[in-house]
């Protein structure tokens, strides 16, 4: 049995919101994460199951208030802060991941706010906020509150996580929900170094993996696994690589070519080890060249079953792309709710005809002596 590493890192996660503490909860179920969920609905905790659950506010949700759930969360965080279901989990980790919606009201809101408070207050702990954008499609409030949420994490420059429902929007609501909370759970674990080996070869140790997570930007890890020597023949593992990161939930990339720190973690059969160039020229001449590099390299034998490349990428930049597709869904309708007309269909509309058509009552043409052949001439 291959004998794993001591984790690089020991993890924890704050979910806030609906969304983040879903995501928590699965962190703990699938993966062993300790976590805690924070929401200011009660019926949103109620089906949380594995972790621990705190609800401030009146418990009734913020409705997609930012405003709202900033207010309970300032009333409640000096409470929070002496919790001891809330200090377990900052206290037995040292980096703690805070996944939350950037569309809703409870996640949105609170995640900046308390990676920048928990900061301040624990400065020997990281802590990352991960966003989980809402699909295109969703309301106006709801990409107004990513806009938002967006500002104040450039306000406060931490490292950062984005994932991306708009990238499973094909799928239904719920199967939305868990592949994209999957994903953000796995990366977790591949942060903790969970596909970390033991190795005689060069190795990503615990400062090393420090210096990545410790990189102001945002933080996005690729990976492919579980191909064969032959598989590579039709497609390299760079190429691999690259289409990986396309069809996960992480949002799309910025194209200024910028990463900061980069983690290479490869577990391969010797064959393909030595038939693969870590220094990944293919990938990098489209993602960006690092600034600084570390690498994990572990060699399994023959077993051609367990291949596993990934990529570790920090201090890239903000997805200018696809906020400017966030900031159009606004600005459409927003002109659709603003637009007004000179002229309307009414100004054409006659109305003789109905205000005839609604008299009451029949009213018949007066006949006399003097028109009675006129009128009986119509018979005739």
């Amino acid at each position: 049995m291959v004998r794993r590493d001591q984790r690089m890192q020991k993890v924890g996660i704050i979910g806030v919101g609906n969304a983040g503490g879903q995501t928590a909860d699965q962190g703990k179920k699938d993966f062993g994460i300790d976590g805690v969920a924070l929401n200011t609905s009660n019926d949103d905790i109620s089906t949380i199951k594995n972790i621990d659950v705190i609800c401030i506010g009146d418990e009734k949700g913020a409705g997609k208030d930012r405003t709202i759930a900033k207010q309970f969360l300032r009333d409640n965080m000096k409470k929070l802060l002496s919790m001891d279901v809330m200090l377990r989990v900052i206290e037995e980790n040292n980096v703690i991941f805070i996944p939350g919606s950037t569309g809703g009201g409870s996640g949105s809101a609170i995640g900046p706010v308390l990676t920048h408070i928990f900061s301040g207050y624990f400065p020997n702990k990281k802590f990352i906020p991960i966003g989980i954008l809402p699909p295109l499609k969703e309301s106006v409030a709801a990409q107004q509150n990513t806009i938002e949420y967006m500002k104040e994490i450039k306000q406060i420059n931490p490292t950062f996580m984005l994932y991306d429902n708009e990238k499973r929007a094909h799928k239904t609501r719920s199967e939305m929900f868990h592949e994209v909370n999957r994903e953000i759970v796995e990366d977790i674990a591949i942060i903790r170094g969970d596909y970390q080996y033991t190795t005689p070869y060069t190795s990503i140790d615990e400062r090393d993996s420090w210096k990545i997570l410790n990189t102001p930007g945002r933080l996005v890890v690729a990976k492919v696994s579980g191909f064969r020597e032959k598989d590579i023949d039709d497609k390299s593992i760079e190429d691999r690589l690259i289409d990986s990161l396309k069809v996960s939930a992480h949002a799309e990339l910025d194209r200024d070519m910028i990463i900061r720190k980069f983690g290479l973690i490869t577990n391969l059969s010797e064959k393909i080890h030595k038939a693969f160039d870590p220094t990944m020229p293919k990938f990098k001449s489209i993602l960006g060249e690092p600034v600084e590099e570390f690498e994990h390299i572990y060699i399994n034998g023959v077993n051609d079953d367990v291949n596993r490349v990934i990529a570790i990428m920090s201090g890239l930049s903000i997805p200018d792309d696809r906020i400017e597709k966030i900031a159009q869904r606004i600005a459409e309708v927003e002109a659709q709710l603003t637009r007004t007309k000179e002229t309307s269909l009414l100004d054409d509309v006659k109305t003789d005809l109905i205000k005839s058509l609604r008299q009451t009552e029949t009213i018949s043409k007066r006949i006399s002596e003097d028109n009675l052949d006129d009128e009986f001439s119509k018979f005739m």
